[in-house]
């Protein structure tokens, strides 16, 4: 019997919609299809939700978007 798991990476792409700017990010806490918390520069702390398709948040007066962390899928097995 093989089992499966993900691993979640730490750092994911941030966008800026004001400027288009693209940074990544530090995952703090992740919860698929709810939340992400992210760390911009290690100063900005910056909380986004799913909004059905994208990650979505405003900080510092700007509004960012986020597909999220990418995932590593692995099974084991015999």
């Amino acid at each position: 019997m093989s089992r499966e798991f993900r691993k979640i990476d730490d750092t994911c792409e941030v966008t800026c919609l004001e400027n288009g700017r693209k940074t990544q990010a530090v995952v703090l806490e992740f919860t698929e299809f709810i939340k992400l918390t992210v760390v911009l520069n290690k100063t900005i702390k910056l909380h986004l939700t799913w909004n059905g398709r994208k990650y979505l948040g405003k900080g510092s007066g700007l509004e960012f978007v986020s597909d999220g962390p990418s995932f590593t899928t692995y099974s084991t097995g015999r």
